[in-house]
């Protein structure tokens, strides 16, 4: 069934117009008519199942018929990342949102190439989170954060679960010899497409973070995120192979 992003306070109408991009999309892409049967979402968890009533050039009519409220998944994964450059944020945004991730915290690191991301970037990545939303059937929208620091971020993130951080230079604690509570919600911090600094490694220690290596090969940036991403969720039990 074909899925569509509607704001909170239209999807919690009995029946609701659908107009702008999400209707040209299911008119002229989809090719979807009046009978057809379709799932919205809000990205906060409701999901309604519609049927379309009538259609015009520009809108949809659908009427409801159930929704369902779907409960957060845990534990929560949370990715912290050192700023990456455009495409490659936007894979890891993709993908870190189809994998399960409940928040994105985007950092300012010593090394890292990019320094900011504009309104413009900001506006893309929200669209690249709902697409996949919409492709993966997940009902909760990742939680892209805003930009900060990442002492600051370290200030704080004791409050978010148990803190990793992702450090080539690590030799010894590994992911098959961590000793971690996968029940509980999880900060893994993986660094930028120059990797963290020294200084960086020992604040994140001095924070209450565990340093763990992922092997004896250097990986990119956005392939460490990814493969972080997809083994944690594994190990945390919200992922099957």
């Amino acid at each position: 069934m074909r899925r569509f992003f509607i704001p909170t306070d239209q999807l919690a109408a009995n029946g609701l117009t659908i107009g702008g991009p999400e209707a040209r999309h299911l008119q002229r892409v989809l090719r979807l008519g009046v009978g057809d049967e379709i799932e919205l979402f809000d990205g906060r968890g409701l999901v309604a199942r519609a049927v379309i009533r009538a259609q015009n050039r520009d809108q949809v009519e659908t009427r409801i018929i159930d929704r369902r409220r779907v409960a957060l998944p845990t534990p929560r994964l949370h990715l912290a990342l050192g700023l990456l450059k455009g495409g490659k944020m936007e894979l890891v945004v993709q993908k870190a949102t189809e994998l399960g991730v409940h928040a994105l915290w985007p950092l300012r690191t010593d090394r890292a190439v990019r320094k900011t991301t504009s309104r413009s970037q900001q506006r893309r990545l929200r669209k690249i989170i709902i697409e996949a939303c919409k492709q993966c059937g997940r009902p909760y929208l990742l939680d892209a954060r805003p930009e900060e620091d990442l002492p600051a971020f370290l200030e704080h993130a004791g409050e978010l679960g148990q803190g990793l951080i992702f450090y080539e230079g690590e030799r010894e604690t590994d992911l098959t010899n961590l000793d971690l509570d996968y029940r509980q919600d999880i900060v893994a911090l993986v660094g930028p497409e120059g990797g963290f600094s020294p200084g960086e490694v020992e604040l994140a220690r001095q924070s209450g973070f565990i340093a763990v290596g992922l092997g004896p090969s250097v990986l990119r940036a956005e392939t460490a995120a990814i493969a972080t991403t997809a083994i944690l969720m594994f190990l945390a039990g919200r992922l099957a192979l």
